[in-house]
């Protein structure tokens, strides 16, 4: 895993002028051949937006080659071995009033390689030495916890943000927090620890209220009432969703007010209150066939299909679901399909049995 190339350009003119000076002085003094510095990767300028590929070295090579070019491989792989640890050990003897311009090159290198993780690793060890660097360094600290979460590794993932969001706090950097304090947020919910999510999600609000975040209100205010929904105190997750709603209404966020809609549906649905459940769900349902969005569809049709079901309602519920079962007759979504042929099965049950009942009356 690495940085992009990018990410380690000094970030103002009078730092590269020093860097220059120093180079020029020590290169006298340790025979440091010229054409060889003239080789090195240009540092570009720092750009914290860009994605960090996730890539280790040993995966990059999958074609299947003749046994010549295996041995050749071999051989240049054991020659990159060498270098590595070459760069290891020479970033390792470089100290504070060294040449900074060398020490970036070794830690670009290193990521280029692969080896995102050694650069954490120094930067660990001399926390100090490039403070220009620190929210390049958080973001590849970030960029691991996310890596980590996707991959269900959510305690590593954890620390990783955790340690990007200490450096974030230490240069106020508001973006960054927030996005540390989500991430952390969500951690917290899949450990089922409602309470500390919580937390995290106020902080994150109280920031995108100072800074007019509209839209990061709107998504705080779900992320908060998820967690008082998981906490079954389903008055405030209500009353928080609705407050998004509102926000998300005057943006004019057609997949946010379906979302926030669904989200009090839901509620309602569990409350055993289907008819206020059905109004939720009806107006999401009119969103999502206006969006064309499928799944939006499928989710709203199956949560109508229920509610109905509940109100026994059999009829409406049987063309709930049998939409369903059209709309995903293409996909291999083969629970959702056995939900609905279940569904269809016993609302037609139902209603066979409602019918003969009347005709004994």
């Amino acid at each position: 895993m690495g940085i992009c190339n990018s990410c380690f350009q000094n970030e103002d003119e009078e730092e590269d002028d020093e860097v220059e000076e120093e180079e020029e002085e020590e290169n006298e003094k340790e025979n440091i051949n010229e054409n060889e510095n003239e080789k090195k990767p240009l540092l570009n300028k720092v750009d914290l937006e860009t994605a960090i590929e996730v890539e280790e070295p040993e995966e990059r090579v999958t074609k299947i080659m003749s046994e010549d070019d295996s041995a050749r491989l071999e051989r240049q792989f054991e020659k990159k071995e060498k270098l590595k640890k070459t760069q290891i050990n020479n970033i390792e003897s470089l100290k504070k009033g060294s040449k900074k311009k060398i020490i970036l090159t070794i830690l670009l290198d290193l990521n280029n390689e692969g080896l995102g993780k050694k650069v954490l690793e120094f930067y660990e060890k001399h926390p100090n030495l490039l403070p220009s660097y620190d929210l390049v360094i958080s973001k590849l600290y970030l960029d691991y916890g996310l890596y980590y979460k996707q991959t269900g590794k959510y305690k590593i993932s954890l620390d990783y943000i955790t340690k990007s969001m200490n450096i974030e706090k230490k240069k106020k950097n508001q973006n960054g927090i927030l996005k540390c304090l989500t991430n952390i947020g969500m951690i917290h919910s899949i450990f089922g620890k409602y309470e500390e999510s919580l937390q995290c999600y106020f902080q994150a609000l109280d920031i995108q209220k100072e800074i007019k975040d509209q839209k990061g209100i709107a998504n705080s205010l779900m992320n908060i009432g998820y967690s008082y929904e998981s906490l079954e105190k389903y008055e405030k997750a209500i009353n928080s969703y609705e407050k998004s709603l509102e926000i998300v209404q005057q943006l004019n966020d057609q997949h946010l007010i379906s979302k926030c809609l669904i989200s009090i549906g839901d509620i309602y649905e569990y409350l055993e209150e289907f008819e206020k459940s059905i109004e939720f769900y009806e107006q999401a349902l009119k969103i999502e066939e206006l969006e064309n969005d499928k799944q939006g569809i499928l989710k709203c049709l199956t949560n109508l299909g229920n509610s109905y079901q509940s109100l026994k309602k059999f009829q409406i519920s049987l063309d709930c679901f049998e939409r369903v079962l059209e709309i995903s007759k293409d996909d291999e979504d083969d629970e959702l399909i056995k939900e609905a042929e279940e569904a269809i099965i016993e609302n037609k049950k139902k209603i066979k049995l409602k019918k003969q009942k009347q005709k004994k009356k």
